[in-house]
């Protein structure tokens, strides 16, 4: 992920602009990335200095800084470092300077392989020989651990990373997204908002009549919450949008060191063939549970639109003996505000069952849904109890 200090936007007044590289700037980052990439895959089992040394290699101009360092920290991102030896790394010196010290101040002159003696004695102490103590001393500061993964990706790979982290690394500072999708096919916009349930995003979807949708999504800068999280799940989510489909995005930010209000826009006219993540594992437990207790539960591919336009995905999908149908919706992250819309959706005259499984902490009512709507709302604390949920919906399918 590219931090704001590493996208460089295009600046028009209250606009900022992201756009690819161009053809001769990603011509010379396709030469770093095949740089970068060649030096992870020969510096397996190197400490992350002598790595370092050979990146530093690469001969750039200075005005290239920020595009190196960017490539460089997404491939970063990607590898994996380990310390050298499993040790509490400031246990094990304070221990070693302490025994040290103890053993100067008893000392009538100084001993000239105290150093290796007190190193001996505390390592073997804890299990190590000479060699691994030695390098255990500084083992856990971050420049001496060796590099134990690195991924095997193209130069384009990379550079298509970097594309898409100059639009992420601004979205950290998103205080509202809209996006306008043309989508791929209602199979691309199931996944698109699929993902960005599953990356606990508050947002609202709209189907237009011409078949686009109009997606809004809060930002971190609007939320009263972990600003840094919900900023990287929001910016996490941005690959999965780009797989769904065309689309203008436009993003009101706070942008630069006085964090003033700029508008970023992108457009996106090339929608990538690759493989959505599975995103159903928070539903899976329940599903379980459901079938367990005898229902015919699986994950939903459906998409239910309320009568004011409201797109909700529902995770689950539970048919009766007589094929009547329950969709049950998990609200673990939203507001109470996104439950107040449920309800005012189903009093609207939702066509479709409604299960709501609300946690405790939103502090809402079950009887925020009359006795005799077609819908449910169910609160729970911790996890959803399976038998529970199975007891409430088969209540619906009788009620129907």
């Amino acid at each position: 992920m590219l931090t704001a200090d590493l996208v460089t936007p295009l600046v028009r007044g209250p606009v900022l602009l992201v756009r690819p590289l161009s053809k001769k700037k990603r011509a010379r980052a396709l030469e770093m990335a095949a740089h970068i990439v060649q030096v992870g895959q020969d510096s397996l089992g190197q400490r992350r200095h002598r790595v370092q040394a050979a990146l530093d290699a690469f001969d750039f101009a200075s005005r290239e800084l920020k595009l190196f360092r960017g490539l460089l920290k997404l491939y970063d991102d990607a590898c994996r470092w380990a310390p050298e030896a499993d040790v509490d790394g400031p246990a094990f010196r304070a221990a070693v300077f302490a025994l040290a010290h103890q053993r100067r101040q008893a000392a009538a002159r100084r001993h000239p392989g105290l150093a290796d003696e007190v190193l001996r004695e505390v390592g073997a102490a804890h299990g190590l020989d000479d060699e691994v103590a030695r390098a255990a001393l500084y083992a856990d500061l971050k420049e001496n651990w060796r590099l134990d993964h690195a991924p095997a990706l193209s130069p384009d790979e990379l550079v298509q990373r970097y594309d898409d982290g100059q639009v992420q690394g601004v979205l950290l500072r998103a205080e509202q997204v809209v996006v306008e999708l043309e989508p791929r096919s209602p199979a691309a916009v199931r996944g698109l908002l699929k993902a960005l349930k599953f990356r606990e995003l508050l947002f609202v979807a709209e189907r237009n009549d011409d078949g686009s949708w109009r997606l809004t999504i809060d930002g971190p800068m609007s939320l009263f919450r972990s600003q840094t999280l919900y900023g990287l799940r929001l910016a996490l989510a941005y690959p999965a949008l780009c797989r769904a489909g065309s689309f203008f995005l436009r993003a009101e930010v706070r942008w630069g060191k006085g964090r003033r209000r700029k508008s970023l826009e992108v457009e996106h006219r090339q929608a990538r063939d690759e493989s959505e993540a599975a995103l159903d594992e928070p539903a899976t437990t329940l599903v379980d549970g459901l079938v367990e207790a005898g229902l015919s539960a699986v994950i939903s591919d459906d998409l239910v639109q309320t009568p004011e336009g409201m797109v909700l995905v529902p995770d689950v999908r539970v048919t009766g003996p007589a094929g009547e149908v329950v969709f049950i919706e998990q609200l673990g992250f939203w507001s109470r505000q996104a439950v107040v819309r449920r309800v005012e959706g189903v009093e609207a005259g939702l066509a479709e069952k409604m299960l709501f499984l609300v946690p405790k902490k939103l502090r809402v009512s079950e009887k925020m849904l009359a006795d005799d709507a077609d819908s449910g709302l169910l609160v729970f604390s911790g996890a959803p109890d399976p038998g529970r949920v199975a007891k409430r919906v088969l209540a619906m399918f009788s009620e129907g």
